[in-house]
């Protein structure tokens, strides 16, 4: 491994940190432009021409103002902020200073025949390689999960690396094989033999066209942990060589480590960026998932103290076609996530666990509040073991593949629950089947709006759920911690003739307890009810709870509950009303109108049609919201679903759409800065 940008970097940080201690005043506004001659000293009339160079003199109160230009660069803040004084990163146009994790590479090409030239890769391109591995990321291998035989969609395996390649702005596809690559129009393949990169153009010449390649790891990350009080608003974060984080709590190699990462830090502010095209992921926040001393970069550091890390707050950014992951958290307190729109995450349609537009471990007091998530070919939100005191309210979930909402691995009580509330879950898509996995089980194959297992402790109220799958889904899997129990679900609407509204365990204590479920409205459909024992397969499902439900639901001498076919959704005893009420023992005041919902993407307007009867009494929820999605308050009592004040007929809703500058997202287009309007996300959401 080269050492020499290493200690560099270093003897360079000893000088500027002297500097910046002794040398000048608190307070200072440092300039940054790319398009600056070298030697500048961070002033208005000599500016920086990398933001690392005022990274590395910035004290506590210094705001860094970075004018539009594009930044190769991985930028590595060297100290943090102070209690009311932040470190402060700003682009001073919004979207107009873009960081990327690449580098234009333009090698002499070899026409190796059939629409495929090459090029020969040079280590001394890589700089940015203090890793447990290499910093060469074409040298290293993307992980997919082989042991569980868990690839990317739709193939059996892949070969593939963290690096990536770009074409006038666009991504290439990675293949596994150069004769794949000569099958794949836009695709690139790297060559370990021969350390070159092939390129498929669909017979254009990359000589015409501005190549781009990652050299980098990281874009926006300390490299020292635990930095605080640091502010980083208004970027384009893209490009970057990281890992998918799959099981990452035994290999090193795969710590949790964003294109835009704290680091272990805490208090940060991460205001009004787009943070995309991240191999793995595109924003860590917390630490890199491990006990003690758990790092990919070198030399090890061991986390900070459990119970200081996060604080942070995330609003306002766009998070999209990152990899694997648009934000990843670990072992954090008091976070909040507000605002931001994730769409289109898992763009290399990873089946390997640990995907998601928003995914946690270890969050205590974590707020996910008024975001969109839309889109991503993962589940929308995944808070996996441990999640005390979290909070999700107000967010918009349309289109995400399998779960929306996922929880898993935590036992709470009423002190420590999870609280969900005034979210609107629109219809989704089946999850992603891995192409090696037979037998598959079908229930995967469909959206969930809420998903739980090894889960409890959750209060679940004044949600919609529209659409076909499930609604909500608990069930116990695993020998772990959590079961399906303390659940509290009330004043919801389920709405959707296709819609299974329910799927839970019947009582089993202690895996199965504790629950309340009333003051709901459900389909009118005939079955809109699956009961389970303590897992989803009948194999598994202790044989009191089999003859419960059929003693149960046989009671009047009517038509006895149906276990449901194997080789379709829904898979358990699914049930009437009146048979779900018997079995449960819950659900005396909920009823099951009529409803109707429709939604209109291109306008983001829901149409919400109620029958006389919407308007139910107070359920038994112990915690009672007081106001709907919009902030309003209900009145009059409660009334269920996220919308206060609705009347019997159609009500139309305008839902809020992702407003970033306007109708297009701003972000400079070449290399000498120049900004155009540029499609955005919020267009392709509206698709």
């Amino acid at each position: 491994m080269n050492k020499t940008p290493i200690i560099f970097t270093l003897l360079l940080s000893a000088c500027l940190t002297l500097y910046a201690q002794g040398n000048r005043k608190q307070s200072a506004e440092l300039w940054v432009d790319a398009h600056a001659s070298g030697g500048g000293d961070g002033s208005a009339g000599k500016p920086f021409n990398t933001i690392q160079q005022a990274a590395l003199v910035a004290v506590a109160g210094d705001t860094i103002h970075v004018l539009p230009g594009i930044y190769r660069e991985r930028v590595m803040p060297e100290r943090g902020g102070e209690p009311g004084r932040p470190i402060i990163y700003q682009s001073e146009l919004l979207h107009g200073a873009v960081v990327k994790g690449s580098d234009v590479w333009s090698p002499p090409w070899r026409n190796d025949g059939g629409g495929i030239f090459s090029g020969e890769l040079s280590d001394a391109f890589f700089t940015d390689n203090g890793y447990v591995d290499c910093g060469n990321p074409y040298r290293i291998a993307y992980y997919w999960d082989q042991k569980r035989q868990r690839p990317p969609y739709p193939f059996a395996k892949v070969v593939w690396t963290l690096g990536q390649v770009f074409a006038d702005g666009r991504p290439l596809k990675e293949t596994s094989s150069k004769n794949e690559l000569a099958a794949t129009s836009q695709a690139w393949w790297f060559d370990p033999a021969e350390n070159r990169i092939d390129v498929n153009l669909g017979g254009k010449s990359p000589q015409d066209q501005q190549i781009e390649i990652t050299t980098r790891r990281g874009v926006f990350r300390p490299q020292k942990k635990g930095l605080g009080y640091i502010e980083v608003r208004g970027f384009v974060f893209e490009h970057c060589a990281n890992q998918l984080p799959g099981n990452f709590w035994g290999h090193p190699a795969n710590a949790q480590s964003g294109m835009v990462g704290t680091r272990g830090g805490h208090h940060w502010v991460i205001a009004d960026n787009i943070i995309r095209y991240a191999k793995g992921i595109g924003l860590t926040f917390g630490t890199s998932g491990g006990m003690g001393i758990f790092d990919n970069e070198s030399p090890a550091q061991a986390d900070p103290a459990g119970g200081v890390v996060g604080f942070d707050r995330i609003t306002g950014n766009i998070f999209e076609f990152n990899g694997a992951i648009g934000a990843m958290g670990y072992d954090t307190r008091g976070v909040e996530v507000s605002s931001n729109l994730f769409v289109g995450n898992n763009v290399l349609l990873n089946t390997s666990y640990e995907t998601g537009g928003l995914k946690t471990h270890m969050a205590y007091d974590l707020r996910v509040e008024g975001n969109w998530f839309v889109d991503n070919d993962c589940e929308g939100v995944w808070l996996d073991n441990t999640w005390k005191n979290c909070r999700v309210t107000r967010n918009i979930f349309l289109g995400n593949r399998g779960k929306n909402l996922f929880f898993e691995m935590d036992d709470n009580d009423s002190s420590t629950a999870a609280r969900v509330w005034d979210n609107i879950f629109l219809p989704g898509r089946p999850l992603l089947k891995p192409a090696s996995t037979q037998p598959y089980q079908p229930w995967e194959a469909w959206s969930v709006g809420i998903y739980g297992h090894d889960a409890s402790g959750v209060h679940i109220d004044h949600n919609l759920f529209a659409g076909e799958g499930y609604g909500l889904y608990f069930r116990k899997m695993d020998e772990r911690k959590g079961g399906a129990a303390k659940l509290d679900v009330s004043d919801n609407i389920f709405a959707g003739e296709k819609l299974i509204a329910l799927c839970l365990p019947i009582s089993n204590p202690p895996i199965v307890e504790s629950n309340l479920v009333d003051g709901n409205s459900y389909p009118a459909s005939r079955c809109p009810f699956v009961a389970t024992g303590w897992s989803i397969s009948k194999a598994r499902v202790d044989q009191s709870s089999v003859e419960k439900i059929e003693e149960l639901t046989g009671a009047d001498g009517g038509e006895p509950a149906r276990f449901g076919d194997p080789k379709h959704p829904p898979f358990g005893y699914y049930l009437s009303f009146d048979q779900w009420r018997r079995v449960m023992d819950f659900d005396w005041h909920s009823s099951t109108p009529q409803i109707g919902c429709d939604f209109d993407r291109t306008r983001w307007e829901l149409d919400l049609m109620l029958p006389e009867n919407i308007r139910l009494a107070q359920s038994g929820n112990e915690e009672k919201t007081e106001t709907d999605f919009f902030g309003r308050p209900f009145l009059n009592g409660y009334s269920v679903g996220p919308f206060a004040g609705c009347a019997p007929g159609t009500n139309s809703i305008q839902l809020p759409v992702p407003h970033f500058d306007g109708m297009f997202v701003k972000s400079p287009s070449n290399e000498n800065g120049a900004v155009q309007n540029r499609q955005s996300a919020l267009l392709f959401i509206k698709q």
